[in-house]
């Protein structure tokens, strides 16, 4: 994992579709909302034109573990790609596999300007 200051620079275009460099996902955090106990941090996931996840974890500070996941709250969206069977012509739709790396941008550098 790699926090960067501009989300831009881990973002290629090809082929008309913008992509995350070397296979990755691009994670913009916003704004964490909670106390010292439990927090809720939204983040946005974003692979390619046709790969984006938006949700909010439920962070909370256990003894002896500290800070962890502890699951998901509110509305969540993924996006998926369409392929088609080789064997028929009917589309079939597949969630995108596991990034490759991992680039985090940080909410007070997407105040900054960054669109991702």
């Amino acid at each position: 994992m790699t926090f960067i200051d501009d989300g831009e620079a881990v973002i290629e275009t090809r082929d008309g579709c913008p992509k995350v460099k070397d296979g990755g996902i691009l994670i913009t955090l916003g704004t964490v909302n909670g106390d010292d106990q439990k927090v809720q941090v939204p983040i946005t996931g974003f692979v390619a034109c046709l790969g984006a996840t938006w949700l909010t974890y439920v962070v909370q500070n256990r003894p002896g573990t500290g800070w962890r996941v502890t699951g998901t709250t509110g509305p969540s969206a993924d996006s998926l790609t369409r392929e088609r069977s080789r064997r028929d012509s009917s589309p079939r739709l597949r969630a995108l596999g596991p990034p490759a790396s991992c680039a985090v941008l940080t909410s007070s550098d997407r105040r900054r300007g960054s669109r991702r």
